[in-house]
Protein backbone atom coordinates (compact mmCIF):
# COMPACT_ATOMS: atom_id res chain seq x y z
CA UNK A 1 0.00 0.00 0.00
CA UNK A 2 3.00 2.35 0.90
CA UNK A 3 4.47 1.62 -2.68
CA UNK A 4 1.01 2.58 -4.06
CA UNK A 5 0.72 5.97 -2.16
CA UNK A 6 4.08 7.08 -3.54
CA UNK A 7 2.46 7.19 -7.26
CA UNK A 8 2.10 10.24 -8.68
CA UNK A 9 -1.70 11.08 -8.65
CA UNK A 10 -2.37 10.46 -12.81
CA UNK A 11 -6.16 10.78 -14.32
CA UNK A 12 -6.07 6.91 -16.06
CA UNK A 13 -5.93 8.05 -20.34
CA UNK A 14 -9.04 6.78 -21.48
CA UNK A 15 -7.38 4.65 -23.92
CA UNK A 16 -5.42 2.58 -21.57
CA UNK A 17 -8.67 1.94 -19.63
CA UNK A 18 -9.95 0.65 -23.19
CA UNK A 19 -6.82 -1.82 -23.36
CA UNK A 20 -8.14 -2.96 -19.64
CA UNK A 21 -11.40 -3.58 -20.47
CA UNK A 22 -10.36 -5.33 -23.80
CA UNK A 23 -7.81 -7.73 -21.77
CA UNK A 24 -10.71 -8.56 -19.35
CA UNK A 25 -13.00 -9.61 -22.12
CA UNK A 26 -9.69 -11.80 -23.84
CA UNK A 27 -8.87 -14.06 -20.89
CA UNK A 28 -12.30 -14.75 -20.59
CA UNK A 29 -12.18 -15.88 -24.20
CA UNK A 30 -8.69 -17.32 -23.42
CA UNK A 31 -10.18 -19.53 -20.83
CA UNK A 32 -13.00 -20.54 -22.94
CA UNK A 33 -10.96 -22.06 -25.61
CA UNK A 34 -8.70 -24.05 -23.65
CA UNK A 35 -12.06 -25.92 -22.99
CA UNK A 36 -12.10 -27.07 -26.44
CA UNK A 37 -10.31 -29.82 -27.97
CA UNK A 38 -10.74 -28.98 -31.82
CA UNK A 39 -9.09 -25.77 -32.56
CA UNK A 40 -9.92 -25.21 -36.25
CA UNK A 41 -11.69 -22.90 -37.42
CA UNK A 42 -15.07 -25.18 -38.35
CA UNK A 43 -14.78 -25.28 -34.50
CA UNK A 44 -14.14 -21.35 -33.39
CA UNK A 45 -17.10 -19.44 -32.48
CA UNK A 46 -17.61 -16.73 -30.01
CA UNK A 47 -16.95 -17.24 -26.29
CA UNK A 48 -20.37 -16.18 -25.63
CA UNK A 49 -21.89 -19.04 -27.59
CA UNK A 50 -19.56 -22.09 -26.08
CA UNK A 51 -20.39 -20.43 -22.47
CA UNK A 52 -23.40 -22.02 -20.88
CA UNK A 53 -24.26 -19.70 -17.77
CA UNK A 54 -24.44 -22.25 -14.35
CA UNK A 55 -28.09 -22.20 -12.27
CA UNK A 56 -27.66 -20.67 -9.33
CA UNK A 57 -29.68 -21.22 -6.16
CA UNK A 58 -29.97 -17.38 -4.17
CA UNK A 59 -30.77 -17.32 -0.65
CA UNK A 60 -30.96 -13.17 0.10
CA UNK A 61 -30.89 -12.54 3.93
CA UNK A 62 -32.14 -9.15 4.73
CA UNK A 63 -33.85 -8.54 8.14
CA UNK A 64 -35.75 -11.00 10.09
CA UNK A 65 -36.06 -13.14 6.91
CA UNK A 66 -34.64 -15.17 3.76
CA UNK A 67 -36.00 -15.60 0.05
CA UNK A 68 -34.37 -18.28 -2.36
CA UNK A 69 -34.62 -18.13 -5.62
CA UNK A 70 -33.66 -19.96 -8.52
CA UNK A 71 -32.22 -19.08 -12.15
CA UNK A 72 -29.15 -17.45 -13.94
CA UNK A 73 -27.12 -14.78 -12.73
CA UNK A 74 -29.40 -11.67 -15.01
CA UNK A 75 -32.54 -13.52 -14.00
CA UNK A 76 -31.55 -13.32 -10.36
CA UNK A 77 -29.20 -9.84 -10.57
CA UNK A 78 -31.58 -7.67 -11.63
CA UNK A 79 -30.58 -4.00 -9.55
CA UNK A 80 -27.77 -1.80 -10.32
CA UNK A 81 -25.64 -2.80 -7.33
CA UNK A 82 -25.28 -6.49 -5.71
CA UNK A 83 -23.08 -7.36 -2.78
CA UNK A 84 -22.28 -11.29 -1.72
CA UNK A 85 -20.94 -14.68 -1.79
CA UNK A 86 -20.52 -16.97 -4.77
CA UNK A 87 -20.67 -20.50 -3.29
CA UNK A 88 -19.30 -23.73 -5.22
CA UNK A 89 -17.49 -26.43 -4.68
CA UNK A 90 -14.01 -27.35 -7.03
CA UNK A 91 -14.70 -27.71 -10.55
CA UNK A 92 -18.31 -25.85 -10.51
CA UNK A 93 -16.60 -23.34 -12.33
CA UNK A 94 -16.56 -20.33 -9.56
CA UNK A 95 -13.98 -18.32 -11.75
CA UNK A 96 -14.61 -18.69 -14.91
CA UNK A 97 -17.88 -17.41 -13.76
CA UNK A 98 -16.35 -14.31 -12.21
CA UNK A 99 -14.74 -13.65 -15.57
CA UNK A 100 -17.74 -13.81 -17.60
CA UNK A 101 -19.43 -11.35 -15.44
CA UNK A 102 -16.57 -8.97 -15.84
CA UNK A 103 -16.55 -10.06 -19.41
CA UNK A 104 -19.98 -8.52 -19.98
CA UNK A 105 -19.54 -5.72 -17.49
CA UNK A 106 -16.41 -4.85 -19.66
CA UNK A 107 -18.28 -5.02 -22.61
CA UNK A 108 -21.19 -2.81 -21.57
CA UNK A 109 -18.65 -0.14 -20.11
CA UNK A 110 -16.76 0.04 -23.81
CA UNK A 111 -20.52 0.18 -25.32
CA UNK A 112 -21.04 3.23 -22.75
CA UNK A 113 -21.96 6.23 -24.14
CA UNK A 114 -20.23 8.61 -21.55
CA UNK A 115 -17.52 8.22 -19.32
CA UNK A 116 -19.31 8.79 -15.95
CA UNK A 117 -21.56 5.83 -17.17
CA UNK A 118 -18.81 3.49 -17.42
CA UNK A 119 -18.55 0.88 -15.08
CA UNK A 120 -15.01 -0.74 -13.83
CA UNK A 121 -15.12 -4.68 -13.46
CA UNK A 122 -11.97 -5.68 -11.52
CA UNK A 123 -11.59 -9.84 -11.27
CA UNK A 124 -8.96 -10.09 -8.92
CA UNK A 125 -7.16 -13.16 -7.37
CA UNK A 126 -6.66 -12.77 -3.40
CA UNK A 127 -4.54 -16.08 -2.72
CA UNK A 128 -2.58 -14.02 0.11
CA UNK A 129 -3.35 -11.22 2.15
CA UNK A 130 -0.44 -10.82 4.57
CA UNK A 131 -1.39 -7.80 6.19
CA UNK A 132 -0.13 -6.50 9.33
CA UNK A 133 -3.46 -4.49 10.44
CA UNK A 134 -5.94 -6.83 11.08
CA UNK A 135 -8.50 -4.25 9.69
CA UNK A 136 -6.85 -3.35 6.45
CA UNK A 137 -9.22 -2.52 3.66
CA UNK A 138 -6.13 -0.20 2.03
CA UNK A 139 -5.16 -3.34 0.40
CA UNK A 140 -7.64 -4.55 -1.25
CA UNK A 141 -8.12 -1.47 -2.65
CA UNK A 142 -4.24 -1.54 -3.71
CA UNK A 143 -4.51 -5.26 -5.02
CA UNK A 144 -7.84 -3.81 -7.44
CA UNK A 145 -5.91 -0.76 -8.45
CA UNK A 146 -2.64 -2.89 -9.56
CA UNK A 147 -4.80 -5.61 -11.24
CA UNK A 148 -6.54 -2.68 -12.95
CA UNK A 149 -3.45 -0.85 -13.78
CA UNK A 150 -4.39 2.52 -11.97
CA UNK A 151 -2.90 4.35 -9.09
CA UNK A 152 -3.72 3.30 -5.71
CA UNK A 153 -4.27 7.22 -4.71
CA UNK A 154 -6.74 7.45 -8.16
CA UNK A 155 -8.48 4.40 -7.74
CA UNK A 156 -9.17 4.66 -3.71
CA UNK A 157 -10.21 8.29 -4.56
CA UNK A 158 -13.15 6.68 -6.87
CA UNK A 159 -13.99 4.36 -4.62
CA UNK A 160 -15.00 6.39 -1.57
CA UNK A 161 -16.30 9.75 -4.16
CA UNK A 162 -18.50 7.24 -5.61
CA UNK A 163 -18.19 9.28 -8.86
CA UNK A 164 -18.35 5.65 -10.63
CA UNK A 165 -19.58 2.61 -9.96
CA UNK A 166 -16.74 -0.41 -9.63
CA UNK A 167 -17.45 -4.42 -9.39
CA UNK A 168 -14.98 -6.40 -6.95
CA UNK A 169 -15.21 -9.72 -8.27
CA UNK A 170 -12.22 -11.10 -5.55
CA UNK A 171 -11.19 -15.24 -6.39
CA UNK A 172 -9.03 -17.96 -4.63
CA UNK A 173 -9.52 -17.04 -1.08
CA UNK A 174 -9.89 -19.97 -0.90
CA UNK A 175 -6.39 -20.59 -1.10
CA UNK A 176 -5.56 -18.28 1.68
CA UNK A 177 -3.42 -19.14 4.51
CA UNK A 178 -4.98 -19.75 8.21
CA UNK A 179 -3.08 -16.96 10.07
CA UNK A 180 -4.35 -14.48 6.65
CA UNK A 181 -7.93 -15.82 6.71
CA UNK A 182 -9.14 -13.34 9.88
CA UNK A 183 -7.44 -10.21 8.30
CA UNK A 184 -9.15 -10.70 4.78
CA UNK A 185 -12.28 -11.03 6.53
CA UNK A 186 -12.04 -7.82 8.78
CA UNK A 187 -11.55 -6.31 5.36
CA UNK A 188 -13.96 -7.62 3.70
CA UNK A 189 -16.12 -6.28 6.43
CA UNK A 190 -15.13 -2.65 6.18
CA UNK A 191 -14.74 -2.59 2.42
CA UNK A 192 -18.52 -3.73 2.56
CA UNK A 193 -19.11 -0.81 4.86
CA UNK A 194 -17.79 1.64 2.09
CA UNK A 195 -20.06 0.00 -0.65
CA UNK A 196 -22.64 2.53 -0.39
CA UNK A 197 -25.18 2.30 -3.19
CA UNK A 198 -22.45 2.82 -5.88
CA UNK A 199 -20.64 -0.11 -5.93
CA UNK A 200 -20.50 -4.07 -6.14
CA UNK A 201 -18.70 -7.07 -4.46
CA UNK A 202 -18.89 -10.90 -5.52
CA UNK A 203 -16.54 -13.03 -3.26
CA UNK A 204 -16.31 -16.71 -4.49
CA UNK A 205 -15.29 -19.44 -2.19
CA UNK A 206 -16.16 -22.99 -0.98
CA UNK A 207 -19.39 -24.18 0.72
CA UNK A 208 -18.47 -24.38 4.79
CA UNK A 209 -19.16 -26.55 7.84
CA UNK A 210 -19.09 -24.99 11.22
CA UNK A 211 -19.21 -21.30 12.19
CA UNK A 212 -15.59 -20.59 11.60
CA UNK A 213 -15.62 -21.85 8.22
CA UNK A 214 -13.85 -19.19 5.65
CA UNK A 215 -17.01 -19.01 3.94
CA UNK A 216 -19.49 -18.28 7.24
CA UNK A 217 -17.05 -16.07 8.48
CA UNK A 218 -17.27 -14.18 5.42
CA UNK A 219 -20.92 -14.18 5.26
CA UNK A 220 -20.92 -12.45 8.59
CA UNK A 221 -18.93 -10.06 7.25
CA UNK A 222 -21.12 -9.24 4.43
CA UNK A 223 -24.38 -9.17 6.77
CA UNK A 224 -23.22 -6.06 8.76
CA UNK A 225 -24.80 -4.37 6.48
CA UNK A 226 -29.16 -4.25 5.35
CA UNK A 227 -28.60 -7.24 3.54
CA UNK A 228 -26.48 -9.51 1.22
CA UNK A 229 -26.78 -12.68 -1.52
CA UNK A 230 -25.27 -15.94 -1.27
CA UNK A 231 -25.29 -17.28 -5.06
CA UNK A 232 -25.10 -21.15 -4.78
CA UNK A 233 -23.85 -23.25 -8.31
CA UNK A 234 -26.12 -25.76 -9.03
CA UNK A 235 -24.95 -29.37 -10.43
CA UNK A 236 -25.72 -29.34 -14.42
CA UNK A 237 -28.71 -30.53 -15.24
CA UNK A 238 -28.37 -33.98 -17.87
CA UNK A 239 -29.54 -31.66 -20.84
CA UNK A 240 -26.84 -28.87 -19.81
CA UNK A 241 -24.27 -31.64 -19.70
CA UNK A 242 -24.53 -32.71 -23.31
CA UNK A 243 -25.10 -29.02 -24.44
CA UNK A 244 -21.54 -28.53 -23.06
CA UNK A 245 -20.26 -31.79 -24.63
CA UNK A 246 -21.11 -30.73 -27.64
CA UNK A 247 -19.58 -27.05 -27.35
CA UNK A 248 -16.64 -28.51 -26.23
CA UNK A 249 -16.13 -30.42 -28.94
CA UNK A 250 -16.61 -34.30 -27.48
CA UNK A 251 -16.55 -37.26 -29.64
CA UNK A 252 -19.72 -38.99 -30.59
CA UNK A 253 -18.79 -41.83 -28.67
CA UNK A 254 -18.11 -39.68 -25.84
CA UNK A 255 -21.40 -38.10 -25.85
CA UNK A 256 -23.11 -41.42 -26.32
CA UNK A 257 -21.23 -42.61 -22.98
CA UNK A 258 -22.45 -40.13 -21.15
CA UNK A 259 -26.09 -40.18 -21.85
CA UNK A 260 -26.69 -43.75 -21.89
CA UNK A 261 -24.15 -43.89 -18.71
CA UNK A 262 -26.16 -42.20 -15.59
CA UNK A 263 -23.44 -42.93 -13.07
CA UNK A 264 -20.77 -41.12 -15.36
CA UNK A 265 -23.03 -38.21 -15.92
CA UNK A 266 -23.57 -37.63 -12.18
CA UNK A 267 -19.70 -38.31 -11.70
CA UNK A 268 -18.64 -35.01 -14.42
CA UNK A 269 -22.31 -32.63 -14.04
CA UNK A 270 -19.71 -29.90 -12.54
CA UNK A 271 -18.28 -27.91 -16.08
CA UNK A 272 -14.83 -28.36 -14.68
CA UNK A 273 -14.57 -32.16 -14.74
CA UNK A 274 -16.69 -32.44 -17.74
CA UNK A 275 -14.14 -30.46 -19.73
CA UNK A 276 -11.51 -32.53 -18.39
CA UNK A 277 -13.05 -35.42 -19.31
CA UNK A 278 -13.13 -34.30 -23.09
CA UNK A 279 -9.52 -33.14 -23.22
CA UNK A 280 -7.98 -36.23 -21.37
CA UNK A 281 -10.28 -38.76 -23.65
CA UNK A 282 -8.89 -36.78 -27.14
CA UNK A 283 -7.72 -38.76 -29.68
CA UNK A 284 -9.51 -42.66 -28.20
CA UNK A 285 -12.42 -44.33 -29.35
CA UNK A 286 -13.60 -45.84 -26.42
CA UNK A 287 -13.10 -45.99 -22.57
CA UNK A 288 -14.73 -48.26 -20.02
CA UNK A 289 -16.85 -45.47 -17.89
CA UNK A 290 -15.49 -44.47 -14.34
CA UNK A 291 -17.67 -45.72 -11.39
CA UNK A 292 -16.43 -43.19 -8.93
CA UNK A 293 -14.29 -40.35 -8.52
CA UNK A 294 -10.65 -41.56 -7.94
CA UNK A 295 -11.46 -43.66 -11.37
CA UNK A 296 -12.33 -40.59 -12.92
CA UNK A 297 -9.40 -38.61 -11.66
CA UNK A 298 -7.12 -41.82 -12.38
CA UNK A 299 -8.61 -40.90 -16.26
CA UNK A 300 -7.46 -37.35 -16.03
CA UNK A 301 -3.76 -37.84 -14.86
CA UNK A 302 -3.77 -40.50 -18.05
CA UNK A 303 -4.94 -38.08 -20.52
CA UNK A 304 -3.31 -35.66 -19.46
CA UNK A 305 0.17 -36.89 -18.45
CA UNK A 306 0.85 -39.95 -20.08
CA UNK A 307 -0.12 -39.53 -23.83
CA UNK A 308 2.45 -41.33 -25.23
CA UNK A 309 4.33 -41.73 -28.98
CA UNK A 310 6.57 -44.50 -30.31
CA UNK A 311 9.45 -42.50 -30.06
CA UNK A 312 8.95 -42.38 -26.16
CA UNK A 313 11.70 -44.58 -24.65
CA UNK A 314 11.25 -43.89 -20.56
CA UNK A 315 7.67 -44.95 -19.67
CA UNK A 316 6.86 -42.15 -17.31
CA UNK A 317 4.44 -44.72 -15.69
CA UNK A 318 7.38 -45.79 -13.62
CA UNK A 319 8.30 -43.15 -11.66
CA UNK A 320 5.15 -40.15 -12.08
CA UNK A 321 1.94 -42.03 -12.54
CA UNK A 322 2.10 -43.35 -8.91
CA UNK A 323 3.25 -40.34 -7.42
CA UNK A 324 0.56 -38.50 -9.52
CA UNK A 325 -1.82 -40.89 -8.33
CA UNK A 326 -1.21 -40.68 -5.06
CA UNK A 327 -1.53 -36.85 -5.01
CA UNK A 328 -4.78 -37.29 -7.46
CA UNK A 329 -6.36 -39.52 -4.37
CA UNK A 330 -5.06 -36.70 -1.67
CA UNK A 331 -7.14 -34.00 -3.67
CA UNK A 332 -10.21 -35.88 -3.83
CA UNK A 333 -10.20 -37.12 0.23
CA UNK A 334 -10.02 -33.24 0.94
CA UNK A 335 -11.76 -32.04 -2.27
CA UNK A 336 -9.32 -29.48 -2.88
CA UNK A 337 -8.42 -28.39 -6.44
CA UNK A 338 -4.91 -27.52 -5.61
CA UNK A 339 -2.71 -28.60 -2.42
CA UNK A 340 -0.37 -26.93 0.10
CA UNK A 341 2.86 -28.43 0.46
CA UNK A 342 3.26 -28.85 4.38
CA UNK A 343 6.24 -30.66 6.01
CA UNK A 344 4.28 -33.89 5.97
CA UNK A 345 3.42 -33.98 2.91
CA UNK A 346 6.30 -32.95 2.07
CA UNK A 347 8.33 -35.99 3.76
CA UNK A 348 6.06 -38.04 2.52
CA UNK A 349 6.10 -37.11 -1.31
CA UNK A 350 10.03 -37.76 -0.74
CA UNK A 351 9.54 -41.69 0.54
CA UNK A 352 7.68 -42.79 -2.17
CA UNK A 353 10.16 -41.25 -4.72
Amino acid sequence: VNIFKGAPQIKWPLEAEDNYLRRVRAEFNQQIESRLVSTDGSARRRAGDLYIEPVLSARESRVQAEITTTGTWNELVTAETFRGLLIGDPHDGKSLFLMKIAHDLALRALEAESEENRELPVYMSVSRFPSADAANAELLLAIAAYTSGQSFESFQSTWLEGNRRITLLIDDVDLLPADEQDAFVNAVGLLSGSLGDRHSLVIACRSGVGQDSLKNKLARALRSDSQDTEWVILPLTPDRVMALLDRYGAAEWLRKLVAEDKGLGVLVNRPGTLSALVRATEGLSAIKAPQNMAQLYQLFIDGHLFKRNENQVFDYRRAKQPLLSYLAFRLLETRQNSLEIDDVLYRDIVHRL
